[in-house]
């Protein structure tokens, strides 16, 4: 099938709101800032070399898309070429591939540039690294992005995920997002306004069609940054992140970042919410961290094969050596038990495996 590529919007004038730009204007702006469409090539590739926890089978295809053009390219490609559905990946830090190959095509999302719009919003490729964003707003004055100082990730994935920190998060960022999705045999353009996206903890428009198996690729995020005078206070925030981060996250470890969600205080058993008050935090609501849980539930000691609970931070996993995704999977399914036996909790997880179901 010859895919072709066109725009729709959920507004009726295929605008974004409040400016002028249309959606084709915007993708113009982006292939002529250093962003050329190149010949996107394709190859075979173990996956644990770009995984962040060094895990992973072989993709018989693997290509790399370094700009907007590109990946829309690949998509495309894959899609007319190829059996199995693209995996598009960002950063790969949350994301645990099976230690078999994998059969679907994968494709590197790699698509980095920010682009201002105005004094108050950002035009961001998807594949821009969330590290590069904050530097970018703290550069040109341009507040709102402190929270995600030291988030491992592109900004794509952090929308696709809703992630936040620092009582931050995604959704009181996001303007709108411009998706690659199909339509009635062609590639469409389409873009959301921020209630379109439907955000909620952890989560989004973009996830739950995922697992529904439909496809919405992320292709760029328009951003809420307003340009600001004083940026003193925004950059000593950003500091204290990356210091908290450095200190109590095993930052040089390979690990997948936070492996299972916070829990909302509504969902902790009434009879014993009393004893969690001293570490209640905003996330941004009021929540219980998942490295509470598991510490007292004593999964800090718990190890399988190469897999282990982080000693600085009991809600990360840490594979050390020779470590298989069958060793995590274990591993969290045994914490996972744990937690509940001791608090009647279910733990989420924010890992999302690629080749077989988690749980």
């Amino acid at each position: 099938m010859r895919w072709r590529v066109s725009t729709h919007s959920t507004t009726k004038k295929e605008v974004y709101p409040h400016h002028r730009f249309r959606l084709s204007t915007i993708l113009g702006m982006a292939r002529g800032r250093n962003m050329p469409t190149r010949a996107v090539v394709w190859k075979r590739l173990k996956l644990a070399a770009i995984s962040r926890i060094g895990i992973g089978g072989f993709a018989a295809r693997y290509a790399r898309a370094a700009s907007i053009p590109d990946l829309i390219e690949a998509v495309a490609y894959a899609l007319a070429h190829e059996k199995n559905p693209p995996i598009i990946i960002g950063g790969a830090t949350n994301i645990l591939f099976s230690d078999k190959n994998v059969s679907s095509p994968v494709i590197h999302n790699q698509a980095s540039e920010i682009i201002p719009l105005d004094s108050r919003r950002l035009w961001i490729a998807s594949g821009t690294d969330m590290d590069d964003v904050v530097a970018y707003c703290l550069k040109n004055s341009r507040a709102g992005f402190s929270w995600a100082a030291g988030l491992p990730g592109t900004i794509g994935g952090a929308v696709y995920g809703n992630a936040g920190a620092f009582g931050g998060q995604m959704d009181q960022c996001v303007k709108g997002v411009v998706s690659l999705e199909k339509k009635r045999g062609s590639l469409v353009l389409r873009y959301r306004d921020a209630r379109a996206c439907a955000f909620s903890y952890r989560a989004s428009a973009f996830k739950r069609l995922a697992q529904k198996n439909t496809m919405a690729v992320i292709v760029a995020v328009v951003v809420r940054a307003p340009r600001v005078r004083a940026m003193a206070s925004e950059k000593e925030q950003a500091a204290d992140h990356r210091r908290y981060r450095a200190e109590r996250h095993p930052m040089l470890a390979r690990t997948l970042g936070s492996t299972f969600q916070n829990v909302p205080i509504e969902k902790i058993p009434s009879s014993i919410r009393a004893q969690f008050a001293s570490r209640l935090k905003r996330d941004p609501f009021p929540v219980i961290p998942a490295a509470v849980l598991l510490d007292q539930a004593g999964c800090k000691n718990m190890r399988v094969g190469g897999a282990s609970f982080s000693v600085l931070h009991a809600n990360f996993v840490v594979a050390s050596g020779k470590t298989s995704a069958g060793d995590v999977k274990k591993l969290c399914r045994r914490a996972r038990l744990r937690v509940r036996r001791r608090f009647g909790v279910w733990l989420t997880p924010e890992i999302i495996m690629h080749g077989k179901k988690f749980f």
